[in-house]
């Protein structure tokens, strides 16, 4: 091999391995999602005998065109263009998708789509009336116990419902490993999260007191928790069986129905919601709302729309 072969063959090696850390830097889900949506750009622009490299206002407005009469809604027509701007940048290309079509067409398509209603807050003062209620109710002491910890767990670290339950990729599930317990907080340090990057943040609950108080509430669950040597996920069922979404679900739906509240204007993502919108109005700066529920981006602002903040 020639001098200026090796070096061809070592830069191609070099570019590779940047290409594959730059990716890196992404989640894996997120990687995943990227991946997808890009092969489907190109899917397009090779059926319509369009160019990807590079790519001209005029074919990027055709894109968004055809995502639109496709029934994708803009925001998620956002998230394909954020996906194919990644990978154009990623092979050093320029990104049309401030161009004037672009932003016109995204602009009218914005107001053909249908209001996508918002699901209501679970506050920390509906927290303390869902609680209230479910100690009371005819369930098991065991599920009381379990599911006072799941909601509070839920609310106070502004959790995702995957990383209380099952599912068919538990990588996210919140287990021993996870806890670090003290007389008067918990700390819980994440190995992993929807759309992270690497990072494993820690966060920090510390005991309020009452009904609502997250460290009182996962220290009496894990005193009649058991042993399951094969289950070391936190929250599962008296016999080790795993917790599921729906039966998250359906004790939220009883428990609002109990307290007279229209279930239907609520879901598991409540307790994640009520939390980002109680920091709100107490307060907090964006940044501190974004760390405390490990946002990757102000999505969370959409939630301060809602009528019911902290007085529902």
């Amino acid at each position: 091999m020639s001098v200026r072969d090796s070096a061809y063959a070592s830069t191609k090696k070099l570019h590779a391995l940047m290409m594959s850390d730059i990716t890196g830097s992404l989640s894996p889900s997120t990687r995943n999602q990227y991946s997808n949506y890009w092969k489907r750009f190109k899917r397009f622009m090779k059926d319509f005998d369009l160019t990807v490299f590079p790519t001209s206002e005029r074919s990027w407005a055709l894109y968004i065109c055809y995502l639109h009469h496709n029934k994708l809604k803009v925001s998620t027509i956002r998230s394909h263009l954020s996906a194919i701007s990644f990978h154009l940048q990623l092979y050093g290309f320029p990104v049309v998708s401030g161009s004037f079509l672009a932003k016109r067409l995204l602009s009218t398509y914005s107001k053909q789509d249908p209001v996508t209603r918002t699901r209501k807050p679970i506050s920390l003062k509906l927290l303390n009336r869902l609680l209230s209620e479910l100690s009371t109710s005819d369930t098991s002491k065991y599920d009381i116990k379990l599911f006072t910890a799941v909601f509070t767990f839920m609310y106070h670290a502004a959790l995702r419902v995957s990383e209380v339950t099952f599912s068919k990729d538990n990588s996210h599930n919140l287990s021993f490993d996870n806890i670090i317990r003290h007389s008067s907080s918990v700390k819980i340090k994440f190995a992993s999260y929807k759309h992270n990057a690497g990072n494993n943040p820690t966060i920090k609950l510390i005991e309020t007191g009452g009904i609502t108080c997250p460290v009182r509430a996962i220290t009496r669950f894990l005193k009649v928790r058991g042993a399951f040597p094969s289950n070391n996920m936190i929250f599962i069922h008296k016999g080790g069986q795993q917790l599921r979404r729906s039966e998250i679900a359906s004790m939220l739906k009883d428990l609002l129905k109990n307290i007279h509240l229209n279930h239907k204007l609520y879901n598991t993502h409540s307790f994640r919601i009520g939390k980002a919108t109680d920091m709100h109005v107490l307060g907090y700066t964006d940044s501190q709302i974004r760390s405390a529920g490990r946002w990757a981006s102000d999505a969370f602002k959409l939630y301060f729309k809602s009528s019911c903040v902290v007085n529902c």
